[in-house]
């Protein structure tokens, strides 16, 4: 197999940037603090040179996300990953036109997906640049279609924690389509206007961090914002690297709006960028792959003459190559072209090699009215729990992860709102609605954030606590009965059964 040639032309460049994306996967795999630290600057810096109120925001936005981190009792090491996803989140940025950043009103579904696509591609970039996977998660999971999804059940801790950090900024800044409201009626909108879209036990941990001397640190910033501000000058490096990165955002996009999937190998057949089409495609996800040997195995494919891979007889004739192959997965098996683009660099050195998926009739992105339906399923649509089929998934992973070796136990509780039935006839079935609703949020307001509280049906609810044992579990629940006895759900005097268990 030949592996020099002469470098090869492509419309568009695109060898050259994906030559450019191999080298940032390259840098990135250096763990020094120092190549760390330029590799986080020079987002950065593209940030800032693009628009330099996304980073004053960004900021800000990492501030109080810290800040709340601390009130929920994190670590310093993951509120500093924290911190790093939260200065990131809006990277996806770089590669919106202003007329869509700055449109004074509700955006299109179109251009809602044009944002999607801009967070995915980041989403890449932060993957070629190594970042922790920590960060990686919570800024996957920050992605927001509508401004709601981020913040509610089944996501990342903190990218729930990002989401109100990220709309308590919005609703305290002046924006395009309205002008900046108080801290106080920010704090009403996140707990009452939005309740539902948002982590309760986060907006309380926010409403806890601004009662403290530590959101202080807030006015200070606004010192640094002048300073960054006065300094005017871009440098000639900033302009360049906020060059490169947009050369890789625009040949990025294109194969996000294009193609179902795609991902990299570098020279020694590792697989360096896996993109999240390339998860749906090939059913692994990026933490499954990354950083390991590519093979037969992991993508599965079959084509009659096809003795190993797409991307091998692109290599083997120095010229992109194309095949229709069979991918096979868990669930099915289906008919993808495979178009796979070898790279070498000014010497003719081979250095990767990117294979694309392309599926014939299919919608290789989730509308966004599809996502809403989806996460609708898992929702209970008067308390906005997670429903009765969410709480067996969940049920499942945290049983799973239970058994595993060095695994820890969970408990659950189970409350029975009492006499319900007398509550409807007497009162109402709206009443008894309320009577639920009010419950659902207590419960909420009660527990940790790590917790998965569900409407099992009716007037009954469950709460899984992951990694707490029978006794933790026990006085949990004792609060949580003594909470509903003292609040008036429903503006009536209620009182709930409640039994425990934990998996042995």
């Amino acid at each position: 197999m030949p592996h020099t040639r002469k470098a090869p032309t492509h419309p568009m460049n695109s060898p050259r940037n994906f030559l450019g994306l191999i080298g940032l996967c390259e840098v990135g795999q250096n763990p020094s603090p120092e190549i760390r630290d330029t590799l986080l600057g020079r987002i950065v810096s593209a940030i800032q040179f693009r628009d330099e109120q996304i980073l004053f925001h960004s900021r800000r936005v990492a501030i109080v996300a810290v800040g709340i981190s601390q009130r929920l009792g994190w670590a310093p090491e993951e509120s500093q990953q924290l911190e790093i996803a939260a200065l990131l989140h809006d990277f996806g940025k770089v590669g919106i036109p202003d007329h869509i950043l700055q449109k004074p009103g509700r955006l299109s579904p179109d251009e809602r997906d044009l944002l999607r696509v801009s967070h995915d591609v980041a989403e890449i970039l932060l993957q070629a640049s190594r970042f922790p996977e920590t960060v990686l998660e919570i800024f996957h999971d920050s992605a927001s279609p509508g401004g709601v999804s981020a913040g509610l059940l089944g996501r990342h801790l903190g990218a729930r924690i990002l989401a109100v950090a990220d709309a308590f900024d919005s609703l305290t800044h002046h924006q395009a389509h309205r002008r900046a409201l108080s801290r106080e009626q920010a704090m009403h909108h996140l707990q009452n206007i939005d309740g539902a879209k948002f982590d309760r036990n986060v907006v309380a941990a926010l409403h806890r961090w601004l009662a403290s001397e530590d959101s202080l640190i807030l006015e200070d910033n606004k010192e640094i914002e002048e300073a960054i501000r006065n300094s005017g000058i871009v440098s000639q490096e900033m302009m360049e690297q906020a060059s490169s990165l947009c050369h890789l955002f625009s040949q990025l996009s294109m194969l996000e709006n294009l193609y179902d999937g795609y991902y990299m190998v570098d020279a020694q057949r590792r697989i360096t960028i896996w993109s999240c089409g390339a998860e749906r495609v090939f059913g692994l996800k990026r933490i499954e792959v990354l950083g390991k040997t590519w093979s037969q195995q992991i993508t599965n494919y079959s084509a009659k003459g096809l003795e190993s891979s797409v991307f091998d007889m692109a290599i083997s004739s120095g010229q992109p190559y194309m095949m229709s192959v069979q991918i096979k997965t868990a669930r099915n098996s289906v008919e993808s072209d495979v178009y796979a683009i070898p790279i070498f660099d000014s010497q003719g050195i081979y250095r990767g090699a990117c294979e694309i998926i392309q599926q014939p009739n299919s919608s290789h992105r989730g509308s966004e009215k599809f996502q809403e339906l989806q996460l609708a399923a898992t929702r209970d649509p008067l308390t906005g729990l997670a429903n009765r089929a969410e709480l067996e998934v969940r049920m499942k992973k945290v049983t799973e992860a239970a058994e595993e070796p060095g695994g820890t136990p969970f408990s659950a509780i189970f409350l029975d709102v009492d006499h319900f039935k007398a509550i409807n006839d007497e009162n109402s079935h709206q009443v008894g609605d309320q009577v639920l609703v009010d419950v659902a949020h207590l419960i909420e307001d009660e527990l940790y954030s790590g917790e998965i509280v569900a409407r099992y049906g009716g007037e009954e609810f469950v709460v899984i606590c992951p990694e707490t044992l029978l006794n933790d579990a026990v006085q949990r629940a004792d609060r949580l009965r003594r909470a509903v006895q003292a609040a008036s759900p429903g503006g009536l005097k209620v009182t709930a059964s409640f039994g425990v268990a934990q998996l042995e």
